[in-house]
């Protein structure tokens, strides 16, 4: 809403890239107001983009309208298809639930009619706790199995209709475990986790020397943590405990592994299916 800004620091930020420091700048938003105009100008700037769609027309916009009560459905697939002409890596991300999950392949369907199927890569997530349920008890085994089923099949859906997915099935190492990885607001708070962003004790802050001033020992908690499951745990290696916001601080872990047992080989299948297959029938002939 507040577009000069995120341009400008959008801009700001590729200034780095002189100084070979690498930066990949991703933003996320609702897409109603990714006019024509902003994608060129934003183009050069945005490595990745994220746009939400909840289901097909009816679906959406009944779980995501304006204020006035509009539907905002018609306005994002609009502005999706100037995005792609202009914008890289471009991911339309689902929240699924037992709701709309049934409406998600149409969704799918009619944004492939409309030939965005090869241009876009698309990912779902589940709802979870509030924050505050978050961080009181942690969101681990509090997510129905089912929902994850249903994931990984709409993950295999949308690659049989050719869009790329991502490896959903890597869950780690969360964020917060890197040191070097932390959000900033506006006010130059910084907090380890983006989840925390706005709560009322940063972690840290930038001084008016432009240098970090560690305020928490959380930071180094975060940092310095690893969960036991790592070392005997056979998803260590792509979990590494999970998210540490949804597992309920910087010391917990969130576990995967009973749902990582019953879909981690579709899921791969179907990444293949989505990055492999053409290549693979083309290397076969």
């Amino acid at each position: 809403m507040n577009y000069e800004v995120v341009f400008r620091a959008a801009k700001a930020l590729k200034e780095y890239e002189k100084n070979s420091i690498s930066v990949a700048i991703n933003l996320t938003t609702n897409g109603t107001l990714l006019t024509t105009e902003r994608c060129r100008e934003l183009a050069p700037y945005i490595d990745m983009m994220q746009v939400t769609l909840d289901g097909p027309k009816d679906v959406h916009d009944q779980r995501r309208p304006y204020r006035d009560g509009k539907g905002t459905y018609d306005d994002i697939v609009d502005n999706l298809e100037t995005a792609i002409e202009y914008c890289k890596n471009i991911i339309v991300m689902t929240i699924v639930d037992g709701h709309n999950a049934p409406f998600i392949p149409e969704l799918l369907r009619q944004l492939s009619d409309r030939g965005m199927h090869n241009k876009l890569a698309v990912g779902f997530s589940h709802t979870c706790l509030s924050q505050s349920a978050v961080v009181a008890g942690g969101c681990s085994g509090t997510v129905d199995l089912e929902i994850f089923r249903t994931i990984t099949q709409l993950y295999t859906v949308a690659a049989q209709l050719g869009y790329s997915i991502s490896k959903a099935f890597i869950r780690g190492p969360c964020l917060r475990s890197s040191a070097n990885r932390f959000a900033v607001d506006e006010h130059l708070n910084v907090h380890k986790c983006p989840a925390d962003l706005y709560g009322a004790h940063p972690d840290a802050t930038i001084n008016e020397a432009g240098r970090l001033d560690i305020l928490r020992s959380n930071w180094y908690e975060s940092v310095a943590f690893e969960p036991p499951c790592v070392a005997s745990c056979i998803y260590g290696p792509i979990c590494y405990g999970g998210c540490k916001w949804q597992a309920g601080g910087s010391t917990k872990r969130e576990c995967h592994k009973e749902w990582l047992d019953l879909f981690i080989v579709d899921a791969i299948h179907t990444y293949v299916i989505s990055h492999y297959e053409k290549k693979l029938q083309n290397h076969q002939v």
